[in-house]
C-alpha cells in the first residue's frame, strides 16, 4: 500500500490562511493539534472570533460557582495569550470580532479593553464589538478606536460613543454600521468628518443624535437608517449615492430631504410619513431608478410615478392607499399587498406579478371587484398568484386569441372580460385549523369552465 502524502500541508502559508476562512473559527483553532505546520499557520492566523459558546453560557451567569470562575478565568487568560502572541510577532490582523454577553462585570469589560487594544495595534481592517445591552449598560469604546489608520470595516452594537479632545482619523474606513449605539449629535458631525473613505454607512435603532447630514463624503455608495426613533432631520445630499434604506418606527415625523441624490438605482422607504405628490416628485428627480420598495407608509394616500428605468416595484402594506398609477415601461417585477383599489398601470415589460389581496370574506362583491383588479393585469403575464389571510388562489390564464393581427374582442361590451376567455382554471387551497387540537388540515380544489366564479362562491357559502 502507497502511503499517503499530505499534500495540504506543503501549501504556502497564505492558501492554508485562505484555506481556514471556510472554516468556524472553533474548528480553524484546532487545526494547531495536526502538526506543526498547521500550529504555525493557527499562529499567524489574522482572523480572530471571540464570541458564541467561547463567552457566553454559564460563564456569564451572575451567580457562578468557584469552578465555573475558575474555567473563566483560564479561557479569558488564553484568549488574551492568543492575541498578545500575534502582538509579539508582529502580525497584522485582518479581522477581529468581539460578541460578548455580560460586558457589565469589571472583569470582561477590562477584558474587552486589551482585546480590542492589542487588535488596533496590529493595524485591524475588520473590527466587529457586539455586546448586548444589560440594564442599559453600554460598552464605551475606546478612543484608540476613533484614531486607527488601518479600520476598513467597523461595526459596533451596544456601545457609547464619546468625544474626549480628540479628532476623529478613520482614514481608511470604508463600512460604518452602528447598532443601538448612543452616540449625540457632535459625535455624528465628527464621524462624518472623519471619515473621507467612507462608502457604506449604516444606522440602527441607535439614540443621542436629532439630525443626520450627509455631504462631502464623494465615495458614499449605500445609506440605511433603520429604527432611529429620535432623529428629526435627515438631508442627503451626496450625488453617488446608489442605494438609500430608510426604516421609521417613530410616531413622529422625521423631515427627508435626498433629493439631490439624483443616481439612486436602488430606494427602500419603510414607515416614512410621506404624502403622494412628495413622493412623486422625488421619483421623478431619480432618473436611473431600477428598485423601488415602499413598506407600511401610512399616510400614503396616491401613488403615482413615472420612472423609465424602474424594474422592480414593490408596494405593500400601505393601508390608505385609493389610487396607484404607474408608468414604468422597464418594469419587470411587481409586488403588491394591500386592498383592491383604483389601478393604472403601463409597463409593457411585465413579466412577474406577486400580489396579496387584504379581504375580510369572501362574498361575489368581493370577487367581482378582484377580476376588475386583475384584469388591469391580463396583457402581461399567463400565471397570477393571489394570496389571502387563510385562502390561496392561482389563476392561470389563457392566452388571448389573435384575429386578424389583433386581440379578439367579443367581450368590449361588458364592463368586466368574461371568465371563459380569461381565465382557464383556479386552483384554491383552504387551510382549516383545529384549535384545540392544534392542528391544520388543507384541502385543494380546481374549478374549470364558464361558471368558474359561481363554483368558488358556492363553496365559499360553506365557509362562512
Amino acid at each position: 500500500m502507497e502511503e499517503q502524502v499530505d499534500r495540504i500541508s506543503e501549501l504556502p502559508e497564505p492558501v492554508l490562511h485562505y484555506i481556514l476562512l471556510f472554516l468556524p473559527f472553533k474548528q480553524v483553532a484546532q487545526t494547531c493539534v495536526l502538526s506543526k505546520i498547521w500550529e504555525r499557520t493557527w499562529r499567524t492566523y489574522p482572523v480572530l472570533e471571540f464570541g458564541g459558546t467561547i463567552l457566553k453560557g454559564d460563564l456569564c451567569h451572575p451567580f457562578r460557582s468557584a469552578v465555573v470562575q475558575e474555567k473563566r478565568k483560564g479561557r479569558l487568560n488564553c484568549l488574551e495569550k492568543v492575541l498578545r502572541n500575534r502582538c509579539m510577532e508582529m502580525i497584522s490582523m485582518k479581522k477581529f470580532t468581539l460578541n460578548m454577553d455580560d460586558f457589565g462585570d469589571p472583569e470582561f469589560e477590562s477584558f474587552a479593553n486589551r482585546c480590542i487594544w492589542f487588535a488596533v495595534e496590529r493595524d485591524v481592517k475588520e473590527l466587529r464589538l457586539e455586546f448586548e445591552c444589560r440594564n442599559n449598560k453600554l460598552f464605551k469604546l475606546p478612543q484608540s478606536v476613533l484614531i486607527s489608520g488601518s479600520i476598513e470595516l467597523l461595526k459596533l452594537r451596544s456601545c457609547l460613543l464619546e468625544l474626549r479632545r480628540i479628532n476623529i482619523q478613520l482614514s481608511s474606513l470604508r463600512t460604518l454600521f452602528l447598532s443601538h449605539v448612543f452616540v449625540d449629535d457632535y459625535m455624528i458631525e465628527s464621524l462624518v468628518s472623519g471619515c473621507p473613505l467612507i462608502e457604506d454607512l449604516g444606522f440602527d435603532s441607535c439614540q443621542g443624535f436629532n439630525s443626520l447630514e450627509l455631504y462631502g463624503l464623494n465615495r458614499l455608495n449605500e445609506v440605511k437608517v433603520t429604527k432611529n426613533d429620535e432623529l428629526q432631520w435627515l438631508n442627503v445630499e451626496e450625488l453617488n449615492i446608489h442605494l438609500l434604506s430608510i426604516f421609521w418606527s417613530s410616531p413622529e415625523a422625521c423631515d427627508i430631504n435626498v433629493a439631490s441624490c439624483k443616481n439612486i438605482k436602488d430606494l427602500s422607504l419603510n414607515g416614512v410619513c410621506m404624502r403622494g405628490d412628495w413622493l412623486c416628485n422625488l421619483i421623478s428627480e431619480l432618473s436611473i431608478l431600477e428598485f423601488l420598495s415602499i413598506f407600511d407608509c401610512f399616510e400614503l394616500e396616491s401613488f403615482r410615478i413615472s420612472s423609465p428605468c424602474l424594474k422592480e416595484l414593490c408596494l405593500c402594506g400601505c393601508r390608505n392607499l385609493v389610487e396607484i398609477n404607474i408608468v414604468a415601461p422597464n418594469l419587470h417585477v411587481f409586488v403588491y399587498s394591500g386592498k383592491i383599489t383604483s389601478l393604472s398601470l403601463n409597463a409593457l415589460a411585465l413579466s412577474k406579478i406577486d400580489l396579496e389581496l387584504h379581504i375580510m370574506g369572501f362574498y361575489s362583491q368581493w370577487f367581482v371587484k378582484c377580476v376588475e383588479f386583475l384584469e388591469t393585469f391580463r396583457s402581461f403575464s399567463q400565471v397570477f398568484y393571489l394570496r389571502g389571510t387563510m385562502d390561496e388562489f392561482q389563476f392561470s390564464y389563457k392566452k388571448q386569441v389573435v384575429y386578424e393581427g389583433q386581440f379578439a374582442s367579443c367581450c368590449k361590451s361588458h364592463p368586466i372580460l368574461c371568465w371563459q376567455h380569461c381565465i382557464e382554471e383556479v386552483k384554491l387551497e383552504i387551510i382549516i385549523e383545529n384549535y384545540d387540537q392544534r392542528e391544520k388540515n388543507m384541502q385543494s380544489y380546481t374549478f374549470k369552465g364558464a361558471d368558474i366564479l359561481e363554483q368558488i362562491d358556492a363553496l365559499s357559502t360553506g365557509f362562512l
